[in-house]
C-alpha cells in the first residue's frame, strides 16, 4: 500500500460523467434541480435577477449552462 504511485484521475467534467454513467439517448432529457425560496422563481430563470440568490445562478451557470453547450441540454 505505502509506496505504490498514486493513480492519476483526469480533471471532472460533468458532461463525460452523465455520456458514461447515464448514456442519455437522443430526446431524454436532464434534470437539474436547486433549492429556492419561492418554487415560482423559477419561470423564466427569475432567480437569476435576485442577487441573494448567488449559489443558484452559479449552479445555473456550472451545470445548466455548460451542459447546453455541450449539447446535453435543450
Amino acid at each position: 500500500m505505502y509506496g505504490t504511485p498514486k493513480k492519476s484521475w483526469p480533471a471532472f467534467n460533468l458532461t463525460r460523467l452523465l455520456r458514461t454513467v447515464f448514456a442519455p439517448k437522443p430526446g431524454e432529457r436532464i434534470a437539474i434541480l436547486i433549492d429556492l425560496p419561492d418554487p415560482a422563481w423559477a419561470k423564466g430563470f427569475a432567480f437569476l435577477r435576485n442577487p441573494a440568490l448567488e449559489i443558484q445562478r452559479y449552479a445555473h451557470e456550472l451545470f445548466y449552462l455548460r451542459l447546453r453547450r455541450a449539447g446535453l441540454g435543450s
